[in-house]
């Protein structure tokens, strides 16, 4: 009775671990425009894990109500050669949002990208129990003309490689709001190691 129990404990175990390693489908990177969903039919982004070494993992652009939850972006921009040619602001983020409104941005996890999290001209985001780690150079959460919006429970460790990152001794390790009205930012952990 013993052994059975000890074998089932151990395949209790591996269940839930193989459960966690495959938690997410993986994708090709996502490109979105003009998605014109609603509050009660909003469009839906889950469950993937997307890379894209010389480029973006998601882009949203000109579009509301979308929901951006439990994903995987990971490695977006890390190719060196890519690095050299991209230019300033433009590309290698794991998820770049523009010109859009009521976006929700949840239980996402950012790994190891060039640049991480950014939205532009987009109100009413609500970017909540984030993990976002390693991003190499900047924007580990950043936004800009982003009134309306709620930025909680976020973890961020070890944003702003200082090797990589274009201004000496100055890192963009957290959270940035830039030029936005009315923002609730509470519950955050930001952590530098490095």
């Amino acid at each position: 009775m013993k052994i059975i129990l000890q074998i089932t404990i151990i395949l209790l175990v591996l269940l839930l671990f193989s459960n966690t390693v495959c938690a997410y489908e993986k994708h090709e990177p996502i490109k979105l425009k003009d998605i014109h969903a609603t509050a009660e039919d909003p469009y839906i982004i889950e469950g993937y894990e997307i890379t894209n070494p010389t480029g973006d993992c998601l882009i949203i652009m000109n579009s509301e109500h979308i929901i951006i939850r439990q994903n995987y972006f990971h490695d977006c921009g890390t190719d060196e050669n890519f690095q050299k040619q991209t230019d300033h602001y433009k590309e290698g983020y794991a998820s770049l949002i523009g010109n859009s409104s009521n976006i929700v941005f949840e239980n996402n996890e950012l790994d190891n990208n060039f640049r991480g999290f950014m939205a532009y001209n987009t109100p009413n985001l609500k970017a909540k129990n984030n993990k976002i780690i390693n991003t190499i150079q900047y924007s580990p959460l950043w936004c800009e003309r982003c009134s309306d919006s709620e930025f909680s429970f976020n973890y961020l460790s070890d944003n702003g490689d200082p090797t990589h990152f274009w201004v000496p001794s100055d890192r963009s390790i957290g959270i940035w709001i830039k030029r936005s009205d009315n923002v609730e930012i509470h519950d955050n952990t930001g952590i530098k190691r490095k």
